[in-house]
């Protein structure tokens, strides 16, 4: 109600609001479905930021949440060419494997940051109460 009439009509400022609501609710087949637009020149290089960072952010979401995606749904969710999922998956040292026709992309194994046993976080604790108390 309080954006001007000129800019109601603005097909940029559409979209980018269409960007802002997808990413708002982590929805990211709209984000990359939106951001497929012919931007202007004073937009066109943070959206390329924006679509770098959130391509980031969707490959390390998917290699932490997943052991393997078909390559068919990465694409689908991502909207890239194979060509270039190809490109970025050989950068993250995924592998490929194929199930019949259909390519399974596996993410490279993470490993998990050293815990501290239980035992030392119960000294610590302690420790800390007895600092504490005196």
């Amino acid at each position: 109600m309080r954006v001007p009439a000129n800019l109601k009509d603005d097909k940029e400022l559409i979209q980018l609001n269409l960007l802002n609501i997808s990413l708002q609710n982590n929805n990211y087949a709209d984000f990359f479905k939106h951001i497929k637009y012919e931007w202007s020149e004073r937009v066109k290089s943070p959206v390329e930021d924006l679509l770098n960072k959130q391509r980031e952010e969707l490959f390390k979401l998917m290699g932490s949440a997943y052991v393997s995606i078909y390559q068919h749904n990465l694409l689908e969710l991502s909207l890239m060419s194979e060509d270039e999922l190809k490109r970025v998956c050989a950068a993250l040292n995924w592998t490929e494997e194929l199930d019949g026709d259909r390519v399974i992309l596996k993410p490279k194994v993470q490993e998990a940051p050293p815990t501290r046993g239980n035992d030392d976080q119960l000294l610590k604790l302690t420790e800390f109460v007895t600092f504490l108390e005196n």
